[in-house]
């Protein structure tokens, strides 16, 4: 959310968007702990976490300026069924009248602007590595502690582009997918001339 809150400054107002399982729940609690205590005066925090969806895209899509919005976790509906987190995502970015930021790599390209995103598939990688080395014979205790970084700041340039975010405000090691060839990068390798 500190990216979030950088990339948009006069921010008033973060609605957290989640569903209404337990887990959804307690990151929801987590998340709007968190935005109580960042140090940005004034700044509203609304959790939108356990309401129908329907209830939740209402709201969503009557936000004022200065609002950004962050999409928690949604495993379970308000009616108790399990989702797919993306599917409501995607709902939640076609009607939000504010940005929508996310936590995890999986969510983007799916309608989020980015983040720090954790990379499951990274995580993964690292764990079956680990597990293979333990298989061919190698003892656990001797393997040592693996420091690897579990999250990578990234963006959709397609949305960056649709809330006018420039990408010269993006962290330097921001990592930008999604980017839509122009002309030049298209047909400009055919000729050796350049545009003048």
């Amino acid at each position: 959310m500190r990216l979030a809150l950088e990339l948009h400054p006069g921010t008033r107002q973060v609605i957290l968007v989640a569903g209404a399982g337990p887990q959804d729940l307690a990151m929801a609690r987590s998340a709007q702990d968190q935005l109580v205590r960042a140090p940005v005066p004034d700044l509203g925090v609304e959790s939108l976490a356990g309401q129908p969806l329907e209830a939740q895209l209402d709201r969503l899509s009557r936000l004022p300026p200065h609002t950004v919005v962050l999409f928690v976790d949604y495993a379970v509906d308000s009616r108790g069924r399990t989702v797919v987190a993306r599917d409501i995502l995607r709902r939640v970015t076609a009607v939000s009248s504010a940005p929508v930021y996310g936590a995890s790599e999986t969510y983007l390209g799916y309608g989020i602007v980015g983040g720090d995103l954790i990379r499951f598939g990274r995580l993964a990688e690292e764990a079956a590595s680990l597990a293979a080395r333990v298989l061919k014979g190698e003892a656990a205790d001797a393997i040592p502690t693996v420091r690897t970084s579990s999250s990578e700041i990234m963006f959709d340039w397609r949305e960056l582009r649709r809330w006018g975010i420039p990408e010269s405000r993006l962290p330097k090691r921001s990592v930008v997918l999604f980017r839509e060839p122009d002309l030049w990068s298209e047909h400009g390798g055919r000729s050796s001339r350049r545009p003048a």
